[in-house]
């Protein structure tokens, strides 16, 4: 019996949360397996969670909001000990 393992990969920072044209880019050419990014929706997302693939994508594709100094503060106060 076999399986498939999938990697799931994320673009953090600004760029992957605020610019559908990056998004774009990123997700190109993936048709390959089976993902299709649905571009209005794509566009529409901005400052806010939600997904961007078609309907008739075999993966998910999402946006999601992080926020990063919240994570590096607490990071940071979880290292000097607090």
């Amino acid at each position: 019996m076999g399986f498939t393992a999938w990697r799931i990969n994320t673009i953090s920072l600004g760029i992957g949360e605020n610019s559908s044209l990056v998004r774009a880019m990123i997700c190109r050419d993936m048709d390959w397996c089976g993902l299709h990014l649905e571009s209005s929706a794509n566009e529409a997302v901005l400052g806010r969670d939600g997904i961007i693939s078609s309907d008739d994508s075999s993966l998910k594709v999402a946006v999601i909001h992080t926020d990063e100094e919240m994570i590096i503060a607490h990071q940071t106060v979880l290292l000097i000990g607090g």
